[in-house]
């Protein structure tokens, strides 16, 4: 069975759900049935700044750019991660990192900052 992006999804399974077997980032999880590659663990595919590899052992969605363990940050988050609003305090991700705020915690923000 053949997995070309590594992603857990052989390939023919990918294209009946009509996702991209050759995308790491294009599957759907619950048909993850064989191992991931080292590439995909170490990948980011929601660009929260974890890796793949982490969120399974965070028990996070590696799909779900606001579902993550902020202490597993490592890798720099992507433009949309930051511009994206996890907590919806009005405050970006991005802005929040640069206030000192938690992007996960609706309470906690530099109001001045509110959009």
């Amino acid at each position: 069975q053949e997995d070309c992006d590594g992603d857990g999804v052989i390939n023919i399974t990918e294209c009946e759900n009509g996702t991209d077997p050759s995308d790491p980032c294009d599957y759907i999880i619950a048909n993850q049935t064989e191992e991931q590659s080292q590439d995909w663990l170490d990948l980011d595919c929601d660009g929260d700044g974890v890796s793949n590899g982490q969120e399974i052992e965070d028990g996070t969605d590696p799909l779900d750019l606001c579902d993550y363990d902020s202490s597993s940050q490592t890798l720099p988050p992507s433009d949309e991660w930051n511009e994206f609003d996890c907590d919806g305090n009005g405050v970006p991700n991005g802005q929040e990192i640069e206030d000192g705020t938690d992007p996960q915690d609706p309470c906690d923000l530099d109001i001045t900052n509110q959009s």
